[in-house]
């Protein structure tokens, strides 16, 4: 009978998903090419991780922020990324992570691995890297992979958007907020 350790996956075989893919081209892209300052979000802590080793092994430097990060860290990352003095260029965060009122304007890149089932976690995320302050344009790229549930999950947000809109009219979106 295997054991557990004999079930795991092979360290190669985790950046082997079609999204894991496209940010081993699209990261690097990003910072080294275009010079951006990238917020990658994720749901998922674990993912996080693995974006962590996937950031390390492409050799660029990152800042992480999730439900664990203890409130007097917090503070120091945003500053020092917001003002360049971080070496990381690239902010990995949990959507729900920080709640409210993160200022993160050094970022012109927010880039979703997936999407919330609640369209207002990604909202409230994009909002963080477009508040008061930011003087660049903002990019924002969602990873959806082609038939899959993404697709679907998507759709699902974008017909929650709609209903809003349907029902509470222009203020739908500052109300989902």
């Amino acid at each position: 009978m295997p054991g557990l350790r004999d079930l795991c996956l092979k360290p190669e075989v985790l950046y082997e998903s079609a999204k894991f893919k496209e940010l081993r081209t699209l990261l690097p892209d990003l910072v080294r090419t275009q010079g951006r300052r990238v917020l990658l979000f994720s749901q998922w802590t674990r993912l996080l991780d693995l974006m962590v080793e996937l950031c390390n092994d492409l050799d660029l430097g990152t800042c992480r922020l999730d439900g664990n990060t203890p409130i007097a860290e917090r503070q120091g990352m945003v500053a020092a990324f917001n003002d360049g003095t971080s070496s990381a260029k690239i902010f990995l965060l949990s959507t729900r992570a920080g709640g409210l009122g993160i200022n993160l304007t050094g970022a012109d890149t927010v880039i979703f691995y997936e999407s919330d089932w609640n369209p207002t976690m990604d909202l409230q995320a994009m909002d963080r890297a477009h508040r008061i302050g930011q003087t660049s344009k903002v990019t924002y790229i969602d990873l959806i992979a082609p038939k899959t549930i993404d697709e679907k999950i998507v759709d699902a947000l974008r017909n929650k958007i709609k209903i809003a809109d349907l029902v509470l009219g222009e203020a739908a979106r500052e109300w989902l907020k």
